[in-house]
């Protein structure tokens, strides 16, 4: 997913990366000395990767949370369908399991449909949702919708829905894995930091015992 910085957070990240490198210029003027300079643009580094990396990580997050939520009231959303109730109708009942949030989308979901009785509201709100898999689901909703109690249909749905499931289960283990991983990355690169100053530190340790010589 690539992300583009807005000019606010553009501007933000140049002047910060100036007085940044400027500190850098400067303590290698000031002190003479490798440990602070590098010390210093590593930290800049960081800050920038953080920085650039972290709206990604937060649109990431939101769109995992919607698939998530779209998972869980969807399943009431199927036991209405067994017993019966028309599309349009469950949609309706779900909204009550619905978070602020996925509420506000479902009620404009309804709202489109009011109006456009194409697939296209269906494929709105599968846009927010970003998965291929809810989007299809989505679909074979809309096909019930058009369909009415068509066995085939709410077969198709059932059988997309499932393999729904099934995926984010998977993609649950793959996230904690992640977040694992990231737990055990950070020390290691702090580790690697202190190592390179302590490295570079005693460089400048030796270069002085030498110069005295």
């Amino acid at each position: 997913m690539r992300i583009k910085l807005n000019k606010t957070q553009l501007i933000i990240l140049i002047i910060g990366d100036v007085i940044g490198i400027a500190f850098v210029v400067l303590s290698f003027l000031l002190q003479n000395s490798l440990l602070m300079p590098i010390s210093l643009f590593l930290i800049l580094a960081v800050a920038n990767y953080l920085f650039i990396t972290s709206p990604k990580k937060k649109i990431q997050d939101e769109k995992d949370a919607l698939s998530q939520e779209f998972i869980r009231i969807f399943s009431y959303f199927a036991i209405y369908i067994k017993n019966g109730l028309p599309v349009y109708n469950a949609i309706e009942e779900v909204i009550q399991f619905a978070t602020p949030s996925m509420a506000d989308k479902l009620t404009n979901l309804l709202k489109s449909v009011d109006n456009d009785k194409t697939v296209r509201p269906f494929m709105e709100f599968g846009e927010e949702l970003g998965t291929l898999e809810c989007k299809q689901v989505l679909i074979s909703i809309y096909r019930m919708s058009i369909e009415g109690g068509d066995v085939s249909y709410i077969n198709q749905f059932n059988f997309l829905f499932t393999s729904l499931l099934q995926n984010e289960r998977k993609q649950e283990v793959k996230r904690l894995d992640k977040k694992l991983a990231t737990g055990s990355y950070f020390p290691l690169v702090g580790s690697a930091l202190t190592m390179i100053m302590i490295t570079v530190g005693i460089i400048n340790i030796m270069g002085g015992i030498v110069n005295g010589l």
